[in-house]
């Protein structure tokens, strides 16, 4: 594809199933083939958390490709006690290589859950197969 096809010009989403509730879960497992920048995450909650910040919240991290251990934190949503159907949304722009992973991890809450959606722009210097 050229650079200025419509995939390169807009922002891209991805929607995943709700997360799992529970003392350090991760979740909301994303990858891509083609190097992206993470823009934002959001999640709606589905089950509100009993806890303050950063106890109920979301860890926004990256696990290198290859590994199965390194992950880098790039963001925190502050879930806290967000009623059900609240939207909470962190501001992200880190870039992400192709093949690594971007996953949420449960801070400390037991019950807190939700729907998280990424929003993401692939960049123009990815790698393609032909």
């Amino acid at each position: 594809m050229p650079y200025d096809h419509p995939n390169y010009l807009v922002r891209q989403e991805q929607s995943l199933p709700e997360t799992t509730a529970g003392n350090g879960t991760v979740g909301a497992k994303f990858m891509r083939f083609q190097k992206f920048r993470l823009k934002s995450v959001s999640v709606r909650v589905t089950a509100a958390g009993t806890s303050t910040s950063p106890g109920s919240a979301f860890t926004v991290s990256v696990l290198s490709a290859g590994t199965a251990t390194t992950t880098t934190s790039v963001g925190l949503l502050a879930m806290g006690t967000v009623a059900v159907g609240g939207l909470v949304t962190a501001t992200i722009n880190a870039l992400v290589a192709s093949g690594d992973q971007v996953q949420l991890t449960n801070g400390t809450d037991a019950t807190c859950k939700g729907l998280p959606v990424y929003e993401y722009e692939i960049l123009s210097d990815a790698v393609q197969t032909a």
